[in-house]
Parts: C-alpha cells; sequence; structure tokens
C-alpha cells in the first residue's frame, strides 16, 4: 500500500495503526511507524489498552518516531475500567504506561500521550449532563482515580473523557448494560468520507 502511494505522489498527512483492534499485537508495529516517518508522514498515532506496552515495546516505539500514543482506561474507577474492558486490568496496564511516561522524558517529552476515558451515563448523570438541543459529548472533569494514578505526570498527558451510552457486548447480568439513550440530534452531514480512510488488512 505504501508503494502505492509513492508511486502516486500521496503522503497520508495522519496515518492511525489501527481501527478498531490493538496495534501492539503487531510485532512489525514500530518498523511501519518508521517506515511511514521515512516516507513523509506529519502524524503517526496508536490507540492501545497498554495491555502490551512493555519496556521494550516502549522503547521500540519511541525510537521509530511515534508521534502519539492515546491510551484507553474507562468508567470512574479502576474496577468498573476492568469490567467495562474485556479482561482489563487496570493496575497492570496503567503500570505499563507510566513506564513509558519515565522513558519519554529522555526523548524530549515526545511523542504526544493522551489518556482517553469513556464514562457511560446512568439516569443521574444523564439528567445532570444533558442539555436542550445540544448534544453533551466530553465532560469537563476527569476521573479521580487516573488523575491519582498519573500524579507526577499530569503535565505529560492531555486527557480526555467522553460520555457513552451503551456499552458494547456487556451481558445482560453487567451493571453497564441498560443504559440510558441521549437522543440524537438530526444529521446535517458527514464529513468522514471526505476526511479520512480506513484500510483493513483484507
Amino acid at each position: 500500500l505504501l508503494d502505492q502511494f509513492n508511486k502516486c505522489g500521496f503522503t497520508p498527512r495522519v496515518v492511525v495503526c489501527y481501527h478498531g483492534g490493538e496495534p501492539l499485537l503487531d510485532t512489525n508495529l514500530e518498523n511501519r511507524i518508521a517506515r511511514l516517518k521515512r516516507m513523509g508522514v506529519e502524524k503517526t498515532v496508536i490507540v492501545t489498552n497498554a495491555s502490551q506496552l512493555t519496556i521494550e515495546r516502549s522503547k521500540k516505539l519511541l525510537a521509530a518516531g511515534l508521534d502519539e500514543l492515546q491510551a484507553s482506561f474507562d468508567g470512574c474507577t479502576p474496577d468498573e475500567n476492568d469490567e467495562q474492558r474485556l479482561n482489563g486490568n487496570f493496575a497492570k496496564d496503567a503500570a505499563n504506561l507510566r513506564g513509558f511516561l519515565k522513558l519519554r522524558k529522555k526523548h524530549l517529552n515526545k511523542p504526544n500521550v493522551v489518556v482517553s476515558n469513556i464514562r457511560l451515563l446512568d439516569e443521574a448523570t444523564f439528567k445532570a449532563t444533558a442539555k436542550k438541543d445540544s448534544d453533551i459529548t466530553q465532560f469537563a472533569d476527569v476521573p479521580k482515580y487516573l488523575l491519582d494514578y498519573f500524579n507526577g505526570f499530569l503535565n505529560d498527558i492531555h486527557f480526555q473523557s467522553f460520555q457513552a451510552m451503551a456499552w458494547p457486548a456487556a451481558s445482560h447480568n453487567s451493571a453497564y448494560y441498560d443504559i440510558v439513550t441521549l437522543p440524537m440530534n438530526e444529521y446535517k452531514s458527514c464529513v468522514i468520507p471526505f476526511e479520512t480512510i480506513t484500510i483493513r488488512y483484507d
């Protein structure tokens, strides 16, 4: 695919590895990122649960020139994170990210690090945050457990906390199954076809 891009003189501005999967399961990921940077791609991004973000992989990602690492930790507590995320282990995964942040200080504080948090709305939260004629998509605050755990690195992380109405694959017995539905405003237009394309392995 990259050879085809080169032949037609096209260099993507941003490449996110990958869509809907765990990028660190790809043992060749760092080589792909390094090649993208040599090609002239301005920004390379991975979105990870940090479960495989070992010190060895962290060193390789930093050496490859990764521009942004987004780590996903969800819910308002470590227990919520572990229930919402299949086989989640906040203590282990967050420790991996903290190790990455320590190494990052030796690389002029690059890449950019984002911690993304999704919180499911219960009825009380829905009523407190929903505004008439608008959709609330992001919380102003960050869950305390994340601020406490990453204390000492708060200047090194950009936090984003979003709300969701449902959690995919939640079992009927889960506390996160029966969630209030937020009314959707009428679509005006979808910009995705003009801004991005997803290329899957097949």
